[in-house]
Formats: structure tokens, sequence, C-alpha cells
């Protein structure tokens, strides 16, 4: 019996002594995981961050590549679109010819050479992947886009720029041994700082990976996101001195009544967009159904551009010339017109 009662006072002790103690353990154990939350959180920022800039040095690199790639075709630096209208008759045509002919050289037996996997796209591995983007493949289909951007095809530069960036955040995200959910995250944050650098739009890099790729405006996602954009938009332009993408003029707004006006205009290209989507994809379609080597559909693609390009020499490169001559009114009317619809078939010979 009192062997019985000395346990139960010592339990009875043990307890107390717990109970008193039991406030400054959960008190060390809340710290615990504040300071590891913090250092973890910490790290993250810092990888984005590293991200931004090895982000925008790759895009640099890929813009001036397309630089280079153009002097060797062309013999002339500036604007697709004054390029294209600096050379006369044939000497127009040839080129994206010469182009897409090199860029199916480079897809159809550098993968055989170097003996390359699928390439996979950011949003794939970010989404549906593990978040590694083979080096390879992607290094070689952006050495076949340098070739067609750099020789007039209709098409821009910003989807390398892009998926270029994003494989810099998946190679961070495995020189860390990061787990899969922090390697997906890596590859969109260079998914991210690749639009900031494309488009000098670091809200919106950060805001179009969080809603269209990761489907999600957690904190713990965009806050690296944003991290890694503003940081990619800072580098490019400010310690590398790119300017703006477009020299917009100013605008006046007139009445409350014009809003109605911009309301239309949304909704009218709202309509516009999948019928162009799916003039894409038929391109897509009958270019693959032809019984014909892969370098030779890229150098038909080209073909088609620089007959086009014969009396619309605007249709060479991304279209950013085009849009700066509407925005200062030196493209308008029927001629504005018949440059969309020329565009419109370039877009689609090119991307099928």
């Amino acid at each position: 019996m009192r062997s019985a009662l000395q346990k139960e006072r010592a339990a009875t002790a043990l307890g107390r002594i717990a109970g008193f103690f039991r406030p400054s353990i959960q008190f060390l154990t809340r710290m615990k995981l504040v300071v590891t939350g913090h250092e973890e959180l910490t790290a993250i920022v810092f990888w984005a961050a590293l991200i931004g800039i090895l982000g925008a040095f790759a895009s640099v690199i890929f813009r001036e590549g397309i630089h280079m790639f153009q002097w060797i075709l062309t013999g002339e630096y500036g604007s697709l679109e004054r390029v294209a209208s600096s050379r006369a008759g044939i000497r127009r045509a040839i080129v994206p010819i010469v182009g897409g002919l090199g860029a199916g050289l480079v897809l159809q037996y550098g993968a055989k050479f170097f003996g390359t996997a699928r390439s996979v796209d950011y949003m794939e591995a970010v989404v549906v992947g593990d978040g590694v983007i083979g080096a390879r493949p992607t290094l070689l289909r952006s050495i076949a886009s340098l070739l067609s951007i750099a020789s007039g095809g209709s098409i821009g530069r910003e989807g390398s720029m892009v998926q270029l960036s994003a494989l810099v955040g998946s190679k961070v995200g495995l020189y860390n041994r990061a787990p899969t959910p922090r390697r997906r995250l890596l590859a969109a944050c260079g998914a991210a700082a690749g639009i900031a650098s494309a488009y000098n739009a670091p809200i919106a890099g950060a805001l179009f990976v969080a809603e269209i790729v990761m489907g999600s405006y957690a904190m713990e996602s965009f806050g690296p996101l944003l991290v890694s954009s503003v940081t990619a938009d800072a580098t490019i332009h400010r310690m590398l001195g790119y300017g703006p993408v477009f020299q917009i003029p100013a605008f006046h707004f007139g009445d409350n009544w014009e809003l109605i006006l911009y309301a239309l205009l949304g909704v009218f290209l709202g309509h516009l967009s999948p019928p162009f989507v799916a003039l894409l994809e038929w391109s897509k379609t009958r270019f693959a159904s032809l019984r014909i080597p892969q370098y030779m559909k890229l150098g038909l693609g080209g073909l088609i551009v620089g007959l086009i390009s014969l009396r619309f020499p605007e249709v060479w490169g991304n279209g950013y010339g085009i849009v700066d001559s509407i925005m200062h009114d030196r493209l308008a009317g029927t001629l504005l017109l018949a440059v969309l619809l020329a565009k419109v078939l370039s877009t689609a010979s090119t991307v099928g």
C-alpha cells in the first residue's frame, strides 16, 4: 500500500512539474517553427532573386544571339521590318527560306547527333511534371528559334526567352537537391523572370505564372514569383540598360462614355482569339501531314513568309515595329487591315 501511495504521489508531482513547464515548452516549440519557417522563406527568396538575375542574363544572351544571326543572314542590324523593307525583290524572299531550312536542319539532325529527349515545356514541368527541364532539348530548340526569328520568321522571341529562364530555375532546383514541389516553384520563378525580361512587365509576369501556370495566388508561391520577376526586370532594364519594348505616346482620355468602347473592344478581341488559335492548330496539322523531311517543312514555312513579304515586308519579325507604327499613326486604314491579314497568314505558316 505504501509503495503504491508513493508511486501515486510521485506521478502527481511529475504531472505538476510538467504542467508548470508546459507553457515554456510550447513557447519554445512555436519559436522553433517560426525560426525554421523564417529560414526556409529566406532561402526561397534568395534563390528566387538569384533566378531572376540569371534568367535576365539568359534572356539577354538569346536576344543578342538573334542580333548576331540576323547580321550573318542579312548583313544588317535593327528592326526586322526595316531590314525587310531595305531588301529588294527576291533577296527579301530568300532570307526566310534559308533561316527555315537552317532551323529544320538543327532540329532534325541535332536531335539525332546529341540524342536529346523530348523537349519539356515549362508549363508542363510546373503543372504536371517534377520541375525538371532538359537542357539539351531546350538549347537545341532555342538555336532553331534563333535561326527562324533572325531570318524574319513571323514569330516572337518571348517563348524561347521564357523557356530558357525556366530552365535556369529548374537547374537551380536540381543544384539545391530541392524536393519536387520546390523544384516546380523555382522553375515557375524562372518563367516569371523570363516574362519580365521579355516584356518589361514584372507584375504581369508574376501574375501570369501564378494564375495561368500554377493556378494559385497563395503567398508562399506568389511572393517568390514576384521577387524573381522584379529582380529580372531590374537587372535587364537598370543594370544592363535595356529600354522599354514600346515608346508609347501620350494618350488623352475623353469622356466617361468612351469606356463602353473599350469594353466592346475587349469582347470583340476575345471572340477573335479562338479562331486565330484554331488557325494555328490547323496549320500545325497540315504541315505535320506533309510527307517530307522536317527541314523541308520549316523551309516551306519560310518560303510562304518570304513570298508574303514581297508585298508586305511588315510581316517579318514579332510585330513590335507594326504596333509602334500603329501607336504613332504611321499605319492605318485599309493598309493596316491588309497588313493584319498578311501577318495572320505569315504567323500561321511560321508556327505550323
